[in-house]
């Protein structure tokens, strides 16, 4: 794979200090992300140190472990950094995904059915989807479904305070 980082990314990163500016090379160059990636990334880590007032190189040693473990995967330590740097960066969303994610799998829906949230817990809308392959399966699914809302245990993942 022949990694280079973005113009783009490069000019955002120019006018840091030497030092984090190096770092957020080497890291880049190590994790070899994808543009979308790289931008997403950088964002958390401009996000987190604005806001925490942590210098990106404490930042980038909280996740150097994973990123220089040679049993992992370029992917594996993508996903794993990134989901670090989500974590740091948005909390409070975090947690409410993880605590709708476990309610989620409480209620034992009908295979290939979600429940999705409104979109950053946004709203109060949730979406339903579900697949099936002929009437009998679909009518399974609604059924298992109305079950569910009958004993009442998709309450509290519908009423949940997220925040």
């Amino acid at each position: 794979m022949n990694f280079k980082i973005f113009p783009d990314i490069l000019k955002e990163i120019e006018n840091l200090p030497a030092e984090e500016n190096k770092i957020i090379k080497q890291f880049f160059t190590k994790l070899q992300p994808t543009y979308s990636l790289q931008k997403e990334l950088l964002t958390y880590l401009l996000d987190i140190k604005a806001r925490d007032e942590i210098s990106i190189t404490e930042l980038v040693k909280m996740v150097n472990n994973t990123i220089n473990n040679p049993t992992l995967t370029r992917e594996q330590k993508l996903t794993i950094v990134r989901n670090f740097l989500r974590k740091r960066r948005f909390p409070l969303l975090t947690k409410a995904e993880e605590i709708f994610n476990k309610k989620i799998k409480n209620l034992n829906l009908p295979s290939k059915c979600k429940i999705i949230p409104p979109i950053y817990w946004e709203g109060d809308e949730y979406e339903i989807k579900f697949y099936f392959k002929n009437n009998k399966e679909f009518i399974q699914k609604l059924e298992r479904l109305l079950k569910i809302n009958k004993k009442g245990i998709s309450q509290p993942l519908i009423d949940g305070r997220w925040f």
